[in-house]
């Protein structure tokens, strides 16, 4: 898994029809052809590698690692 995060790879579909379990890996898509549930996937799977590797999930990590760049998300700061 961190290995398709580090090649910023779209993150893997697991299902689980009756009887297995089916996991389909993507090859390298441009951010533009993602749709929203594809981006909540990679989001998803950079939250679940930090907390394997008991580190922090922030804003900061989503744009250092490319994840939230490479999912077009950008984050506004909140005026106080």
């Amino acid at each position: 898994m961190a290995q398709v995060e580090a090649h910023q790879l779209p993150a893997p579909l697991f299902e689980a029809p009756p009887g297995f379990t089916r996991v389909v890996l993507f090859g390298r898509k441009p951010m533009a052809d993602m749709d929203r549930a594809e981006r909540v996937r990679a989001c998803y799977l950079h939250a679940c590698l930090k907390y394997v590797t008991r580190d922090f999930l922030t804003n900061a990590s989503l744009c250092g690692s490319g994840s939230a760049s490479r999912l077009g998300w950008r984050f506004r700061r909140r005026d106080s």
